[in-house]
C-alpha cells in the first residue's frame, strides 16, 4: 500500500509505521510538508477536522494514487476547566472516499490551556506551554502528562489502526 502523510512529523510517521506493522500491511510511506490553514493550536472539532482535511487534500494532490492522510490535534473544551487534546485523522482513498477517525483524548491542564490562549492560539500550542512548565517534548506533551505511560505516538497509532481497518474493509 502506498500512503502519503500530509506532515513531516517524526511522531506521525512512527505512528503510521506502527499501525501498518500491527495490521501486517506492507507499506511505502511518503511525507509531505503541508499547511492546515488553521491556528497553530486548533480548537474544537470543526477547526481540527478542517486542518486534518486540508493536510489530506494536499497529500492527495501530491500523490493521487496513494492513500492520503491528514492528522491534526486539537483542544476540545468539554466543560468549564475540562480540556482534552484529541487528534482527528482524515484519510482520502485514491477513489476519493473519505474516512474520518479520532483518537482518545488526554486531559490537558487548564493552566496550560489558559497560558496558550493568552499568548494566542494562532502562534502557540498548549503542548508548548506544558513543556515550558513541566519539561518534556512539545510535540509529545502526552508522555509528560501520563508519566511516560501513554505517548502521542501510541495514541495516534491506535487511531490510525482504526482508519486503516476501514480502508482494508472496502478494498
Amino acid at each position: 500500500m502506498k500512503i502519503t502523510v500530509g506532515s513531516t512529523s517524526t511522531v506521525k510517521l512512527a505512528a503510521m509505521l506502527d499501525a501498518c506493522s500491527r495490521l501486517g500491511i506492507a507499506v511505502s510511506i511518503g511525507l509531505l510538508k503541508t499547511y492546515s490553514g488553521q491556528n497553530e493550536q486548533p480548537l474544537n472539532f470543526s477547526e481540527t477536522y478542517r486542518g486534518a482535511l486540508a493536510r489530506a487534500e494536499q497529500a492527495q494532490e501530491s500523490n493521487p494514487d496513494s492513500l492520503a492522510i491528514g492528522i491534526e490535534n486539537g483542544i476540545f473544551n468539554l466543560a468549564p476547566e475540562v480540556f482534552l487534546d484529541i487528534a482527528v485523522i482524515v484519510a482520502i482513498t485514491p477513489d476519493g472516499r473519505q474516512i474520518v477517525a479520532s483518537s482518545e483524548g488526554i486531559r490537558f491542564p487548564t493552566i496550560d490551556v489558559k497560558a496558550a490562549a493568552e499568548k494566542g492560539f494562532s502562534v502557540t500550542t498548549v503542548g508548548q506551554t506544558i513543556t515550558q512548565r513541566l519539561g518534556g517534548d512539545p510535540a509529545d506533551p502526552h508522555s509528560t502528562l501520563t508519566n511516560g505511560k501513554r505517548g502521542r505516538k501510541d495514541i495516534l497509532t491506535d487511531a490510525m489502526v482504526s482508519v486503516l481497518k476501514q480502508v482494508k474493509t472496502k478494498e
